[in-house]
């Protein structure tokens, strides 16, 4: 029992993370709605404000010496100012909608603030930049490298989420990433409250939302959601974040076509508005995501082309708006990029490297990829088959919505065929590395569609139906009983490879001085060991190399190894018959060691005993 319910209570820093999370989650929302106007779509609030607190962020940390520190508290004392404004304006009615998101979704909420962060590259990445910027208050430059953070280039708004959350704990929060993952998951369910009331034609409905209603939302966003996988989800990864902002901006872009529809262009300029915070947001959040806007503001642009009830003029002139400010803070952070860092980002190889002799290859793997995720696939194909009939002639707003959606995705997938072709190394390429992730960025727009196609579809075929409330309590009920039902799989952090790494390196780094070799052998382990083993003792020892499974692990493998790295630590996670032989230390199966050398050879100072031996 005490294991179980520490899936949920880890320890009083949760309160610290719930804290931090929410007073983040409220400035973003003040600050987006006192910036967006009467006629905004309020549920995108959150986004917007994110994306204003990023343009403060990228351009005072670029173009001025100010320290992050300072910058955060003007970040939040227009925050304050704003949430100040827009409580004496009355709050807005999908706060409501929020807090009931919130009470339905507090088991998932709690157990996302007791995990810790346990993937490869949270530990390379997504959780040690926001270290280095807490420790260092700057972007990472030719003068603060952030020497083991493999992708420091890329952008940075979900790395602000972390160092907002560490500026107000104290300290590095390694739950607020999954947390606030959760929170944006529910604020996406915020617009399927929306979607359900526009479908249904019952307005009414997005006003004071029932609590099936509710439920019914948060399941589009978590267990009924076609994407939703926990290793993502409950993590510091970008993934949650950039599929959140691409759905909201799908949205917008869809009712943006409505109201030129309906004539009412003022409505269509704010929402043009708001388009272009969220897409400033979403290029700003992951190297890849610029496609998406570039894609999104397409589908504008192709939908009114094809709508006989808009004037193709009508959406050019909103262009400026929706375009403008994403392209300023994409140049900004490349400007930054050319200037101060060297690598860490994808790129694109010279076209003699592409891999066009195994396109064939690269296509049957993706679609392979697709078939293993059935539900994804079949919501994907029926949403492209409305949108290309759509796209004839659409009639209406349904039409819009599957058009706009259909050509996002379809834009989508082909970037992708051209980065596995034209980005990725041949191996990863063969393997379609990271497809199905990637396609986690669309899984909310897919939601969005099917959300609301679904609510149309029950206004015309089942509105009548005299016995639908009797199971209006089933949706919160699953909401509220999934985490609890599935706490252990949810809770994939304290698997006991993961806590052993996390335990043994954390224990050995205050034995080691500044600049001191440290190296990692454990040929039958995958190089998580070694992922960890360079956060925990980051700023403590120099990392020199690790010799996995994937590496050569014969005696000459070990032998080269081991004369190669000049360590003065060596941990050692596991062993095949070449490694104890080259140590030459009676080493046991079962065991981790850290050994020390010294002017005799290495000796054992200190050992941990295996929960699980492999």
């Amino acid at each position: 029992m005490m294991h179980y319910l520490g899936n949920f209570f880890a320890d009083s820093g949760q309160v610290t993370t719930i804290l931090a999370v929410t007073l983040i989650w409220i400035g973003f929302t003040s600050i987006g709605a006192l910036s967006t106007g009467s006629r905004r779509l309020s549920e995108a609030d959150v986004f917007c404000g994110w994306a204003m607190v990023s343009v403060v962020f990228v351009a005072l940390g670029v173009f001025s010496d100010l320290s992050f520190t300072l910058i955060a508290g003007l970040i939040a004392l227009i925050a304050a100012v704003s949430a100040v404004l827009m409580a004496r304006r009355g709050l807005d009615r999908s706060l409501l909608t929020m807090a009931k998101l919130v009470a339905v979704g507090a088991p998932l909420l709690v157990l996302a603030s007791a995990v810790s962060i346990s993937q490869w590259d949270e530990f390379t990445d997504w959780a040690i930049i926001p270290r280095y910027m807490l420790t260092t208050d700057q972007f990472p430059s030719k003068a603060n490298p952030f020497t083991n953070a493999s992708y420091a280039a890329y952008p940075y708004s979900w790395h602000f989420v972390g160092y907002l959350a560490g500026r107000i704990g104290g300290g590095l929060i390694e739950s607020a990433g999954a947390l606030m993952n959760v929170v944006l998951l529910l604020s996406f369910a915020m617009v399927s409250v929306r979607l359900v009331g526009w479908g249904a034609a019952r307005p009414d409905w997005a006003q004071r939302p029932a609590w099936w209603l509710i439920g019914l939302a948060a399941l589009s966003t978590t267990l009924l959601c076609p994407t939703f996988a926990q290793k993502v989800v409950i993590t510091y990864y970008a993934d949650t974040s950039s599929a959140v902002a691409a759905g909201i901006a799908a949205v917008l872009a869809w009712r943006i076509l409505v109201e030129l529809a309906a004539g009412e262009p003022s409505s269509a300029r704010t929402l043009a508005w708001q388009l272009g915070l969220v897409l400033l947001l979403l290029v700003n959040l992951k190297q890849a995501t610029f496609v998406l806007f570039v894609l999104i503001t397409i589908a504008l642009l192709l939908m009114a082309w094809r709508d006989p009830a808009i004037r193709l003029w009508q959406a050019v002139r909103l262009l400026p708006m929706i375009v403008i400010p994403p392209i300023a803070i994409y140049l900004m952070w490349r400007y930054h990029v050319t200037s101060e860092l060297v690598s860490g980002e994808f790129a694109l190889r010279p076209f003699a490297e592409w891999h066009i002799d195994i396109l064939p290859n690269i296509i049957s793997t993706m679609l392979l990829v697709l078939a293993k995720k059935g539900y994804y696939l079949a919501l994907v194909i029926i949403l492209i088959g409305f949108g290309l009939r759509a796209l004839w002639r659409p009639k209406n707003d349904f039409d819009r919505l599957a058009g706009t959606a259909a050509l996002i995705i379809l834009g989508y997938e082909a970037f992708l065929l051209l980065a596995y072709t034209a980005s990725f190394g041949r191996p990863d390429a063969l393997r379609a590395a990271s497809y199905w992730r990637y396609n986690m960025h669309l899984g909310l727009i897919v939601v969005a569609f099917t959300v609301f196609g679904l609510a149309k579809l029950w206004r015309l075929r089942a509105q009548n139906w005299a016995h639908w409330k009797r199971f209006a309590w089933v949706p919160v009920i699953l909401v509220m009983a999934a985490p609890l039902a599935f706490a252990n799989k949810l809770r994939f952090d304290r698997e006991p490879w993961i806590t052993h790494y996390r335990m043994v390196t954390a224990e050995a780094a205050p034995k080691m001085q500044a600049g001191e070799r440290l190296a990692i052998l454990d040929p039958l382990g995958s190089g998580e060991s070694s992922a960890i083993a360079r956060f925990e003792t980051d700023g403590q020892a120099t990392f020199v190399g690790f010799l996995g499974a994937f590496h050569n692990t014969s005696t000459q493998g070990i032998q080269s190894f081991m004369q190669s790295i000049h360590a003065k630590w060596l941990i050692v996670f596991s062993l095949n018959p070449a490694a104890q032989a080259e140590i030459n230390l009676p080493l046991e199966i079962g065991t981790t060691y850290l050994l020390e050398k010294d002017s005799n050879g290495w000796r054992i100072d200190a050992t941990w005993r295996q929960a699980v031996t492999r």
